[in-house]
């Protein structure tokens, strides 16, 4: 029974290692496709699409390092969670450092994103669409989260903890700090911000656009509805986080339990948020705009195709006519030399008159 216990308790180990780089392709690939979809519609032109852009960059990023994060780790014949070998030990703590950096860049990204929303919705104005303003996002987006997340390497905090590379689990209360003060603690409060932005732009599109459509003027009613389907990613990421971060700091005070202490858990969130990536190109499809300038590059691809194929019917049709009317010419210049003097049908006339 033993070793059936620690049999399965093995397998099921590798079993979420394996389901993490799964789940992080999916995500990668979620994430890349709605960077390229952006940039093929020349979408990125626009300041709401370049917002999505940027958040679809980090998303990448972010997605890429969780699922790196158990690629230094093996599990031995005794069920124990090890690092691969000595030089992996560097490898793990530069992909917590990233892990942890990207995860504050798409947090502050996403608050980007719900302060320009919530801007249009409440006040009605545009004042984050000046360039000043873009190039101040993109500093905090992804120079600010360094401020933190360096400082766990201090005392080489980053490391392997469960079956993860992350704040590892010293005794000592810095490292009780840093996973719940640095990581979780300011998750919470990142995402909480952003889930009350966002509840008063939902209260305000619903008070606003569907029941006194009157009260709003058309181009900042045309203005939201664009930006809508740039909420819905950041709602599902924020609530799910926000979930799973109270969740872990609750178990820490009632239950003694550490971060990533039940790796069931912790598995079962970063596949559910790494799935949550597939709505960033749904929702970049959702924009009116785009579904229109798509809709035209394909009406622009079938017409050119559409041109080529009957240009090449068109060379092809030529080329035949061509060639019937040479045979035609052919045969009647034969004809014509059969009647005169019969020099194809007679070998004399052929190699000419014997005296």
């Amino acid at each position: 029974d033993m070793n059936a216990s620690n049999s399965s308790e093995i397998s099921n180990k590798r079993l979420l290692i394996d389901l993490n780089s799964g789940f992080a392709v999916i995500g990668c690939l979620a994430a890349i496709s709605n960077v390229i979809l952006i940039l093929v519609t020349g979408a990125y032109r626009q300041y709401v699409h370049r917002l999505q852009l940027y958040l679809a960059i980090v998303s990448f990023v972010f997605a890429a390092a969780l699922g790196f994060e158990t690629l230094p780790v093996t599990v031995d014949s005794n069920g124990n969670v090890t690092v691969q070998g000595e030089g992996w030990n560097d490898a793990c703590v530069a992909i917590g450092y990233i892990a942890q950096h990207f995860g504050f860049s798409k947090a502050y990204c996403i608050i980007w994103i719900c302060i320009y929303v919530f801007i249009l919705a409440i006040f009605r104005k545009q004042y984050l669409r000046q360039l000043r303003f873009e190039i101040l996002g993109l500093v905090i987006v992804f120079a600010l989260p360094a401020a933190t997340a360096w400082v766990p390497l201090i005392n080489r905090s980053y490391g392997l903890i469960g079956i993860w590379c992350w704040i590892k689990a010293n005794s000592g209360e810095v490292t009780t700090i840093f996973q719940f003060g640095f990581s979780q603690g300011s998750e919470i409060l990142l995402h909480t911000i952003s889930i009350v932005l966002l509840s008063a732009v939902v209260i305000r599109l619903c008070r606003g656009v569907f029941f006194s459509q009157g009260h709003l003027q058309l181009p900042y009613r045309a203005a939201l509805l664009e930006v809508v389907p740039l909420i819905v990613y950041p709602s599902i990421y924020s609530i799910a986080n926000l979930v799973s971060a109270t969740k872990s700091i609750f178990d820490a005070a009632t239950h003694g339990k550490k971060p990533n202490d039940s790796n069931i858990e912790e598995m079962v969130v970063v596949c559910l948020l790494q799935t949550f990536l597939l709505a960033l190109p749904l929702s970049f499809l959702m924009h009116p705009s785009v579904r229109r300038e798509l809709a035209d590059q394909c009406r622009s691809i079938a017409k050119r195709r559409s041109k080529q194929y009957g240009q090449a019917i068109g060379t092809s049709t030529t080329e035949s006519q061509r060639h019937t009317q040479l045979s035609d010419h052919a045969a009647t210049m034969i004809q014509t030399v059969d009647e005169d003097k019969p020099l194809l049908s007679s070998p004399s006339g052929f190699y000419g008159t014997r005296e």
